[in-house]
C-alpha cells in the first residue's frame, strides 16, 4: 500500500510518524510546501490553490490513499481536494473540531 500525506510544513513529519507506526509496510509519499509558510494567514483561495498544488505532487506518485495532515487545508481546501481526487484516489482530511462546533 502506497500512502501519500500533505502538510504546509513540518507538521508533515508528525503526521507521516504516526502513518508509519501503524502501518510500518506502507510506502509513504510526502508532499508539503514550506517555502510558502505560514498558511494560516492566508485566505482560502490561497491556501486552496497551494493544497492542490501538494496534492497534485502526491498523486502522480499513485496513492492508494492521501492524507491531509494540514488542518488550514482541511478547514479551506477539503472540498477542492476531494473534487480532483476522489472516487480515484480516497482522501482523509483532519479537519479540527472546532470547524463543526
Amino acid at each position: 500500500m502506497k500512502i501519500a500525506l500533505m502538510d504546509s510544513g513540518n507538521g508533515l513529519l508528525a503526521a507521516a510518524a504516526a502513518v508509519r507506526r501503524l502501518r510500518p509496510d506502507a510506502d509513504l509519499v510526502l508532499s508539503s510546501a514550506p517555502d510558502t509558510l505560514p498558511w494560516g494567514p492566508r485566505n482560502a483561495e490561497e491556501v486552496t490553490e497551494l493544497s492542490l498544488g501538494c496534492v497534485r505532487a502526491a498523486a502522480a506518485h499513485r496513492p492508494d490513499a492521501l492524507i491531509v495532515a494540514c488542518n488550514t487545508a482541511s478547514v479551506h481546501a477539503l472540498d477542492a481536494i476531494r473534487a480532483e481526487l476522489e472516487p480515484e484516489i480516497p482522501v482523509i482530511g483532519t479537519v479540527p473540531a472546532i470547524k463543526p462546533a
